[in-house]
Protein backbone atom coordinates (compact mmCIF):
# COMPACT_ATOMS: atom_id res chain seq x y z
CA UNK A 1 0.00 0.00 0.00
CA UNK A 2 1.41 3.40 -1.10
CA UNK A 3 2.12 6.01 0.94
CA UNK A 4 -0.56 8.07 -0.20
CA UNK A 5 -3.65 5.20 0.16
CA UNK A 6 -1.77 5.04 4.28
CA UNK A 7 -3.00 8.56 4.52
CA UNK A 8 -5.72 8.52 2.56
CA UNK A 9 -7.25 5.80 4.53
CA UNK A 10 -6.07 7.36 7.99
CA UNK A 11 -7.92 10.50 7.09
CA UNK A 12 -10.96 7.94 6.31
CA UNK A 13 -11.01 6.70 9.98
CA UNK A 14 -10.09 9.31 11.93
CA UNK A 15 -12.99 11.21 9.72
CA UNK A 16 -15.30 8.09 11.16
CA UNK A 17 -14.23 8.43 14.67
CA UNK A 18 -15.19 11.79 14.98
CA UNK A 19 -18.89 11.67 13.06
CA UNK A 20 -19.24 8.25 15.51
CA UNK A 21 -17.96 10.76 18.39
CA UNK A 22 -20.40 13.43 17.58
CA UNK A 23 -23.62 10.85 16.83
CA UNK A 24 -22.77 8.92 20.10
CA UNK A 25 -22.48 12.52 22.14
CA UNK A 26 -25.90 12.96 20.56
CA UNK A 27 -27.06 9.73 21.50
CA UNK A 28 -26.02 10.09 25.09
CA UNK A 29 -27.38 13.77 25.36
CA UNK A 30 -30.56 12.79 24.00
CA UNK A 31 -31.12 9.88 26.61
CA UNK A 32 -30.15 12.38 29.60
CA UNK A 33 -32.51 14.66 28.32
CA UNK A 34 -35.31 11.69 27.94
CA UNK A 35 -34.55 10.48 31.47
CA UNK A 36 -34.79 13.86 32.75
CA UNK A 37 -38.54 14.65 30.76
CA UNK A 38 -39.39 11.28 32.53
CA UNK A 39 -38.22 12.36 35.98
CA UNK A 40 -40.04 15.67 36.06
CA UNK A 41 -42.84 14.35 34.71
CA UNK A 42 -42.73 11.79 37.40
CA UNK A 43 -42.53 14.60 39.75
CA UNK A 44 -45.45 16.61 38.26
CA UNK A 45 -47.31 13.34 38.47
CA UNK A 46 -46.40 12.56 42.35
CA UNK A 47 -47.32 16.97 43.05
CA UNK A 48 -50.42 15.96 41.14
CA UNK A 49 -51.42 12.87 43.35
CA UNK A 50 -50.67 14.50 46.25
CA UNK A 51 -52.26 17.62 45.39
CA UNK A 52 -55.96 15.13 44.62
CA UNK A 53 -55.54 13.42 48.00
CA UNK A 54 -55.32 16.54 50.08
CA UNK A 55 -58.09 17.84 48.57
CA UNK A 56 -60.11 14.68 48.71
CA UNK A 57 -59.40 14.63 52.56
CA UNK A 58 -61.06 17.85 53.22
CA UNK A 59 -63.95 17.06 50.60
CA UNK A 60 -64.93 14.36 52.84
CA UNK A 61 -65.45 17.03 55.77
CA UNK A 62 -67.11 19.62 53.87
CA UNK A 63 -69.11 17.27 52.18
CA UNK A 64 -70.79 15.87 55.27
CA UNK A 65 -70.62 19.82 57.02
CA UNK A 66 -72.79 20.56 53.65
CA UNK A 67 -74.86 18.05 53.26
CA UNK A 68 -75.72 18.84 57.30
CA UNK A 69 -76.19 22.49 56.19
CA UNK A 70 -79.26 21.25 52.89
CA UNK A 71 -81.14 19.16 55.84
CA UNK A 72 -80.59 21.99 58.34
CA UNK A 73 -82.61 24.52 55.76
CA UNK A 74 -84.52 21.90 55.02
CA UNK A 75 -85.96 21.20 57.81
CA UNK A 76 -86.66 24.78 59.02
CA UNK A 77 -88.61 24.80 55.68
CA UNK A 78 -90.64 22.03 56.52
CA UNK A 79 -90.83 23.16 60.44
CA UNK A 80 -92.49 26.57 58.98
CA UNK A 81 -89.51 28.17 61.29
CA UNK A 82 -87.60 29.78 58.50
CA UNK A 83 -88.02 33.66 60.14
CA UNK A 84 -87.12 32.05 63.26
CA UNK A 85 -83.85 30.57 61.96
CA UNK A 86 -82.47 33.30 59.19
CA UNK A 87 -83.99 36.05 60.90
CA UNK A 88 -83.42 36.01 64.83
CA UNK A 89 -84.17 39.53 66.39
CA UNK A 90 -85.16 40.65 62.61
CA UNK A 91 -81.81 40.47 61.26
CA UNK A 92 -80.37 37.72 59.43
CA UNK A 93 -78.19 35.07 60.19
CA UNK A 94 -77.21 32.06 58.55
CA UNK A 95 -75.31 30.30 61.87
CA UNK A 96 -78.20 28.38 62.86
CA UNK A 97 -77.89 26.47 59.79
CA UNK A 98 -74.13 26.21 59.04
CA UNK A 99 -72.54 27.22 62.83
CA UNK A 100 -69.43 26.69 60.58
CA UNK A 101 -69.87 29.25 58.45
CA UNK A 102 -69.78 27.85 54.70
CA UNK A 103 -66.46 26.60 53.97
CA UNK A 104 -63.91 25.65 56.33
CA UNK A 105 -60.72 24.56 54.19
CA UNK A 106 -59.68 24.89 51.06
CA UNK A 107 -58.85 22.66 48.30
CA UNK A 108 -55.79 23.53 45.92
CA UNK A 109 -55.14 23.67 42.45
CA UNK A 110 -51.24 24.82 42.36
CA UNK A 111 -49.75 20.76 41.36
CA UNK A 112 -52.22 21.45 38.17
CA UNK A 113 -51.43 24.48 37.05
CA UNK A 114 -47.52 24.03 37.17
CA UNK A 115 -48.14 20.59 34.85
CA UNK A 116 -50.23 22.88 32.35
CA UNK A 117 -47.43 25.18 32.07
CA UNK A 118 -45.11 22.00 31.53
CA UNK A 119 -47.29 20.68 28.71
CA UNK A 120 -47.95 17.53 31.04
CA UNK A 121 -50.74 16.42 28.56
CA UNK A 122 -48.02 15.84 26.11
CA UNK A 123 -46.00 13.41 28.06
CA UNK A 124 -48.76 11.37 29.49
CA UNK A 125 -51.50 8.44 27.96
CA UNK A 126 -54.67 9.80 26.73
CA UNK A 127 -56.73 8.42 29.37
CA UNK A 128 -54.60 9.74 32.10
CA UNK A 129 -54.90 13.00 30.77
CA UNK A 130 -58.63 12.79 30.42
CA UNK A 131 -59.20 12.02 34.37
CA UNK A 132 -57.20 14.74 35.16
CA UNK A 133 -58.85 17.04 33.68
CA UNK A 134 -62.39 16.20 34.44
CA UNK A 135 -60.83 16.12 38.37
CA UNK A 136 -60.03 19.92 38.08
CA UNK A 137 -63.22 20.76 35.74
CA UNK A 138 -65.31 19.05 38.18
CA UNK A 139 -62.76 21.11 41.02
CA UNK A 140 -63.49 24.33 39.53
CA UNK A 141 -67.37 23.24 39.17
CA UNK A 142 -67.11 23.07 42.99
CA UNK A 143 -65.30 26.42 43.71
CA UNK A 144 -68.60 28.13 41.33
CA UNK A 145 -71.19 26.15 43.82
CA UNK A 146 -69.45 28.27 46.59
CA UNK A 147 -69.47 31.48 44.96
CA UNK A 148 -72.47 31.26 44.15
CA UNK A 149 -73.97 30.70 47.89
CA UNK A 150 -71.48 33.37 49.02
CA UNK A 151 -73.09 35.46 46.16
CA UNK A 152 -76.18 34.93 47.73
CA UNK A 153 -74.98 35.95 51.17
CA UNK A 154 -74.43 39.59 50.24
CA UNK A 155 -77.09 39.59 48.11
CA UNK A 156 -79.27 42.31 49.72
CA UNK A 157 -82.70 40.57 49.37
CA UNK A 158 -81.24 37.69 51.37
CA UNK A 159 -81.06 40.57 54.20
CA UNK A 160 -84.89 41.04 54.15
CA UNK A 161 -87.09 39.62 56.14
CA UNK A 162 -89.89 40.22 53.80
CA UNK A 163 -88.09 37.72 51.48
CA UNK A 164 -87.40 34.97 54.29
CA UNK A 165 -89.03 32.12 52.31
CA UNK A 166 -87.53 32.95 49.47
CA UNK A 167 -84.07 33.23 50.66
CA UNK A 168 -84.65 29.82 52.18
CA UNK A 169 -85.56 28.26 49.20
CA UNK A 170 -82.69 29.63 47.55
CA UNK A 171 -80.07 28.50 50.11
CA UNK A 172 -81.93 24.59 49.92
CA UNK A 173 -81.48 24.77 45.94
CA UNK A 174 -78.06 26.24 46.17
CA UNK A 175 -76.81 23.79 48.66
CA UNK A 176 -78.42 20.85 47.27
CA UNK A 177 -76.10 22.01 43.85
CA UNK A 178 -73.38 22.40 46.41
CA UNK A 179 -73.83 19.07 47.44
CA UNK A 180 -74.27 17.39 44.51
CA UNK A 181 -71.48 18.57 43.01
CA UNK A 182 -69.19 17.44 45.85
CA UNK A 183 -70.54 13.80 45.43
CA UNK A 184 -69.30 14.30 41.87
CA UNK A 185 -65.89 15.56 42.64
CA UNK A 186 -65.36 12.82 45.16
CA UNK A 187 -65.96 10.38 42.48
CA UNK A 188 -64.10 11.48 39.57
CA UNK A 189 -61.10 12.47 42.38
CA UNK A 190 -61.00 8.74 43.19
CA UNK A 191 -60.93 7.46 39.79
CA UNK A 192 -57.85 10.15 39.12
CA UNK A 193 -55.85 8.85 41.82
CA UNK A 194 -56.37 5.11 40.86
CA UNK A 195 -55.02 5.83 37.35
CA UNK A 196 -52.33 8.14 38.96
CA UNK A 197 -51.18 5.48 41.27
CA UNK A 198 -51.13 2.78 38.33
CA UNK A 199 -48.98 5.54 36.09
CA UNK A 200 -46.48 6.18 38.72
CA UNK A 201 -46.03 3.02 39.46
CA UNK A 202 -45.03 2.57 35.47
CA UNK A 203 -42.94 5.96 35.08
CA UNK A 204 -41.11 4.14 38.12
CA UNK A 205 -40.49 1.11 36.15
CA UNK A 206 -39.67 2.47 33.15
CA UNK A 207 -36.99 5.24 34.65
CA UNK A 208 -35.34 2.17 36.56
CA UNK A 209 -34.50 0.61 33.32
CA UNK A 210 -33.67 3.47 31.30
CA UNK A 211 -31.19 4.26 34.44
CA UNK A 212 -30.15 0.59 35.24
Amino acid sequence: MSERQQKIRQLLLESLMIVFSVLFALFISEWRNNVNEKKRTATILDNIEAEIKANHLVLKDVLMYHDSVRQNITLAIKQDSIKQVFFPDQKFYLYKVAPNGIMQEYINNIAWEVAKQERISTQIDFELSKSLFVAYKQQSSFEQALYDISDLLNNRNSHKIEHAEETALLFRRAFNELVGREIRLAIVYEHALKQLEADFTSYLELLQEKMG
